[in-house]
């Protein structure tokens, strides 16, 4: 996805001269899209059985894959890295910096939360709490539109 990211949007950002500002503001906007759209949704939670040893293996499988594959991921680094990095002089050493840093952060998350899914099934079957985790991801994901969109 870095890889796709960095030097697609270097082509792009060439071909295209001082019109690549379409493109950041159309990330920006998705963004912002997503965040309304965790707005207007209704939380529902459905209480999941203990999984067996077959099953964490296909969930974990399952989740790999999505993750790769994930087209929101690309559109979301491409509106994150012109915003900090000079992308005409990123070279492949640099690439492969990025691909490390995202693997461990990405890696990193996706672990917490599954740790944290697993421990927290009791937590948020209390709606408060739901609400109150769905009003935290809304403004994250709106706040991280509006920053993309009115960055420099």
């Amino acid at each position: 996805m870095i890889v796709l990211a960095v030097y697609s949007l270097t082509a792009v950002a060439e071909a295209m001269g001082s019109l690549f500002i379409l493109a950041k503001v159309a990330c920006a906007a998705y963004l912002i899209w997503l965040g309304a759209g965790l707005w207007r949704a209704r939380p529902d939670v459905a209480i999941a059985e203990p999984a067996t040893g077959a099953a964490r293996f296909s969930a974990f499988l399952g989740g790999f894959f999505i993750t790769l594959a994930d087209p929101k991921a690309i559109l979301f680094y491409m509106g994150l890295f012109p915003a900090f990095l000079d992308l005409s002089s990123v070279s492949l050493a640099d690439t492969a910096i990025l691909m490390s840093i995202a693997t461990g952060v990405v890696g990193g998350v996706k672990l917490g939360y599954a740790y944290a899914a697993e421990r927290a099934t009791s937590l948020f079957e209390k709606s408060t709490a739901r609400r109150r985790l769905n009003m935290a991801a809304k403004t994250v994901m709106l706040g991280t539109g509006v920053y993309v969109l009115f960055r420099g």
